[in-house]
C-alpha cells in the first residue's frame, strides 16, 4: 500500500471515528437510558425465567425520549415500594407491567403506592403491594401472581391489562437482550439493536390471539379461586385492538372477573402522561389511583 493510500485511510478511519463519537453523544441528549433493562434478573426467587434483582437501583432516563432523571428501584424482596405492615388490611397485590411499576416515575408517584393513598383515606390499614415488572405480558403477569400473590395475603388480587399484553413474552426475549460490556452501553449500538429487531419482524404485524387472552384470564381467575380472593382487572388499553369492536368486552365478561374499562385514560385527551415515554406521569397515575379506588369501592371488592 502506498503512503498516500495509508494516509488516505487514516483519514477515512479518523473521520468516521469522529463521526460515530458525535453520534453517540447527539443520541444521549436526545434519547433514555433504558436503564430498565438492568433491573433485571436471569435467576429469579419461584422459578421464573426472569423476574426483578432484589436491591437494585437505577437512574432511568427514558425508554425512548430523554426524560428528567428518576431513580427506579428494587427492595430486597424483588419488587417496588415498601413491605406492607403486619396486619395491613385490607392488602391488594398488584400485578401488571411498565404501568404498575411506575416507568418514569418514583416510587411514590406510582399508581400502587397513589392507590394506596387514596385507599387510606377510607381505610387507614390499606396495603398496595406493586408487583409490576416492566415487559411481562399478561401469560408473564399471571404466572408472577401464581407464584408469588400467596405470600402477601391478599385480600384482592389486582391486574392491569394493556395494549401489548399478548406480544412475545420478556422471558422469550432474554436471549437477545443486547450484550454486556461497552456495546450495551452505547447508544448507537442498541439503537441499531432494537431497529434491527423492530425491522425483522419480531414486533411487527403480531397477531392479537383472542384464546391467548381468554387463557391469561382463565388462570388469573384460578389464581385467585386458589388463594380464596377476588379478582379484578382495569383496562388500561386493549390487546385487541386489531379486532372488531366489542370483543374485549366480550371476552372480559365471560371471564366473570369484575373490570374497569379505563382505556380511555391513555389515549389523546385522557389523563396526562410523560412527554417521550407514553406512561403516566404523576399527576396522571394520581387521577388513576382515585378513579381506581372508587371503583373498587363501589364493587364491594374491599
Amino acid at each position: 500500500m502506498s503512503k498516500t493510500r495509508r494516509r488516505t485511510v487514516r483519514i477515512a478511519l479518523f473521520a468516521f471515528a469522529v463521526l460515530v463519537l458525535s453520534a453517540e453523544i447527539g443520541l444521549r441528549w436526545v434519547f433514555g437510558n433504558m436503564a430498565q433493562t438492568s433491573l433485571y434478573t436471569l435467576s429469579p426467587s419461584g422459578g421464573a425465567c426472569v423476574g426483578l434483582a432484589p436491591g437494585l437501583s437505577v437512574t432511568y432516563t427514558g425508554w425512548f425520549l430523554r426524560i428528567p432523571p428518576v431513580l427506579h428501584e428494587v427492595n430486597l424482596q424483588g419488587y417496588r415500594g415498601d413491605e406492607p405492615m403486619p396486619g395491613a388490611s385490607p392488602r391488594i397485590a398488584f400485578f401488571g407491567d411498565s404501568f404498575v411499576y411506575g416507568q418514569g416515575v418514583t416510587v411514590g408517584e406510582s399508581l400502587p403506592a397513589q392507590l394506596q393513598t387514596s385507599l387510606r383515606r377510607q381505610s387507614a390499614g390499606a396495603a398496595v403491594v406493586n408487583l409490576g415488572v416492566p415487559g411481562f405480558n399478561l401469560e408473564e403477569s399471571v404466572d408472577h401472581a401464581k407464584r408469588h400473590a400467596a405470600g402477601f395475603n391478599p385480600d384482592l388480587l389486582l391486574l392491569a391489562l394493556v395494549h401489548n399484553d399478548l406480544e412475545p413474552s420478556l422471558c422469550s426475549s432474554t436471549g437477545t437482550f443486547p450484550p454486556g460490556g461497552l456495546l450495551r452501553g452505547s447508544y448507537s449500538f442498541r439503537g441499531l439493536f432494537y431497529a434491527y429487531k423492530m425491522v425483522g419482524g419480531r414486533y411487527l404485524s403480531l397477531p392479537e390471539d383472542p384464546a391467548a387472552l381468554d387463557a391469561g384470564l382463565a388462570a388469573f381467575r384460578s389464581v385467585s379461586a386458589q388463594l380464596g380472593v377476588r379478582p379484578a382487572v382495569v383496562v388500561l388499553g386493549s390487546p385487541l385492538r386489531r379486532l372488531p369492536p366489542g370483543e374485549l368486552e366480550n371476552r372480559l365478561n365471560r371471564s366473570q372477573i369484575p373490570w374497569l374499562n379505563a382505556h380511555t385514560w391513555l389515549e389523546p385527551g385522557g389523563l396526562p402522561t410523560i412527554a417521550g415515554e407514553g406512561h403516566l406521569d404523576p399527576e396522571g397515575n394520581r387521577v388513576a389511583a382515585e378513579r381506581l379506588g372508587a371503583w373498587l369501592l363501589e364493587q364491594g371488592l374491599l
